[in-house]
């Protein structure tokens, strides 16, 4: 509405004659000499501002049509736009042999370009997700597993359930919020666990929704979260979820073994409820384990000897729920079933063979003089599980010792007590210093093979050796080997780490696993490795926790003379 000047106050007579007007009423003296009816004047203040968009927007054409003949003549720039960004000028404005369409096109297509102005900074939920692919998406191994590669799978998918992207966002943002100790993100995880709880519950109540993968992952993303916020409920919070887990692999059957999305899902939950198996002494579900026979028995997905190994699990957790037993009956089918852990060991050394590298003097990462080079972080993670099986089962063995001497007759002679008590202390001392020694690598300290530029032609045809002399792998001075998008497998250290550290080995070794704790606490952005670090800190501030500083093991006579005090059982 551009402003026009000062208008004609005059008639309409007058104006078009461009002659005075007097402005007489009723009629101008133009008007009456001229014998023409005088239709009276204009208000001034009604036209001082006059609609003129046309014009301008003629104008504007003109202009935009002379910009677009310029920017064809040019040559074109090399600008590539996101995948998601518009499409071309010339897609956009078209062929059209009508110069005001052309126009129009034109225009439009200025007008969306500019509305490509915006925040560079993707949404929070986008970072939190890329957060935790970077932290905890484990690549395919020697057996081609891995960890969480089929969550991202199904979350690039063309259509996203909600119940999934919800999950899958309060777990993302819990371990975000944790890293940078942010209560607003906190917040924000918190609000998509509650809407993701509502969905998944809802979900549940319909019989063919059930079933689906989304909801499957759901109910075992909802337990994730638990594990990485770690409040005093999370614990039977957790153990809820992956109950509900259990019921809905069951109610799926062996059917769903049909897709290899749903066999990568299945084989990390297996491999979980293994480790908890381990380390909280809670046995194999049956209609799980029935699941994994089936799944393993299938000639495309066999585990190179690893079903060997779970099998031998297995039976150690099943043998550590006995506590009715005869004490030497006890003992006897565990060294037994150590002999096939032995086996196994022997086996895995000539499949997932690790390097040893001894110190010459102590460093800072490392506890002791010895660390580990593994070729892959799932091999490393796989070990660590043997290793913590067998320091389970022998506390076992030494709390069944001490059962055994306050019987009536002892069920073991002194002898035999020490030799079975020595053996405790040599196999559980040496299975903490191993998994010690496979940490350095793990946190980043140390490169793995794939980082090393010398070792990728041996790995590429089928080698495994590792070349020692190549200075990536010695111990890394300043920073990580830690990379973006290649997870080591840190939250699977925190278990070994806090079995350890609240051993009676010492404070010097409690000390390094709360010191490791919080630094995969600050890596990852685990709560859960936090409060164990703090528990464990707790324990340093009372010496009377440690029962002997040199010797993780009570001697036999230890024990018979605490048997005298304690009443028979």
């Amino acid at each position: 509405m551009p402003n026009v000047g000062k208008p004609s106050k005059g008639c309409a007579h007058c104006r078009d004659k461009r002659v005075k007007c007097d402005f007489k009423r009723p009629s101008c003296s133009p008007c009456i000499r001229a014998g023409r009816e005088c239709h009276g004047y204009r208000d001034p203040l009604s036209m001082m501002f006059k609609n003129e968009s046309h014009i301008v927007m003629k104008k504007a054409q003109k202009r935009y049509e002379a910009l677009s003949t310029k920017r064809k003549e040019r040559k074109p720039l090399s600008v590539a736009f996101p995948a998601r960004g518009l499409a071309s000028e010339e897609s956009l404005s078209g062929s059209s042999s009508s110069t005001s369409s052309g126009s129009q096109r034109t225009f439009s297509t200025l007008t969306r370009l500019g509305s490509l102005t915006r925040t560079m900074t993707p949404p929070i939920e986008n970072q939190a997700l890329s957060f935790f692919a970077a932290n905890n998406i484990l690549e395919a191994a020697v057996v081609g597993r891995g960890n969480y590669r089929w969550l991202f799978q199904m979350l690039s998918g063309p259509e996203i359930d909600a119940t999934l992207q919800s999950s899958a966002h309060a777990a993302s943002l819990a371990t975000l919020a944790t890293a940078n100790k942010s209560q607003s993100l906190m917040k924000k995880a918190q609000e998509h666990y509650a809407n993701a709880l509502a969905l998944t519950n809802r979900a549940l109540g319909d019989s063919n929704k059930a079933c689906e993968d989304s909801t499957l992952v759901s109910v075992i993303l909802l337990g994730v979260y638990e594990t990485f916020v770690f409040e005093k409920y999370s614990m039977g919070a957790w153990m809820q979820h992956l109950k509900g887990a259990e019921i809905l692999f069951a109610l799926r059957g062996e059917k769903q073994f049909r897709s290899d999305l749903a066999r990568q899902i299945f084989m990390q939950f297996y491999k979980t409820t293994i480790t908890k198996g381990v380390e909280l002494g809670t046995p194999i579900p049956d209609n799980i384990a029935r699941l994994y026979r089936f799944l393993t028995s299938l000639k495309d997905y066999t585990m190179h000897g690893v079903e060997h190994q779970v099998e031998v699990l297995e039976k150690a957790i099943t043998l550590m729920q006995d506590e009715e037993g005869d004490p030497a009956s006890i003992v006897s089918d565990i060294l037994k079933l150590d002999g096939e852990l032995d086996l196994i060991k022997f086996m895995l050394q000539t499949l997932w063979r690790y390097e040893i590298v001894r110190l010459e003097k102590p460093v800072e990462h490392v506890f002791g003089n010895v660390y580990h080079i593994y070729t892959n972080p799932w091999i490393a993670s796989m070990w660590n599980i043997l290793r913590m099986c067998r320091i389970r089962l022998f506390k076992f063995v030494r709390a069944q010792v001490s059962k055994g001497l306050r019987c009536s007759p002892p069920r073991f002679s002194e002898k035999d007590a020490q030799t079975h008590l020595d053996a405790c202390k040599d196999v559980i001392s040496s299975q903490m210093l191993d998994v010690c020694a496979s940490t350095p690598q793990l946190t980043g300290q140390i490169a793995f093979p794939h980082q090393v530029k010398q070792d990728l032609d041996l790995l590429s045809k089928g080698i495994e050796a590792v070349n020692l002399r190549n200075n990536m792998f010695k111990l890394h001075a300043q920073g990580t080997f830690l990379e973006p998008f290649k997870s080591t497998g840190l939250d699977h250290l925190i278990g070994p780490l806090y079995e350890i550290g609240r051993s009676d080995y010492g404070p010097k070794l409690t000390r390094w696993a709360v010191d490791q704790l919080y630094f995969i606490a600050r890596t990852i952005g685990t709560r859960q490795a936090i409060m164990l670090a703090e528990e464990l800190e707790e324990k340093l501030k009372d010496e009377s926790n440690f029962m002997v500083w040199n010797d993780p093991c009570p001697t036999s006579k230890m024990l018979i003379a605490l048997a005298h005090t304690v009443p028979q059982t």
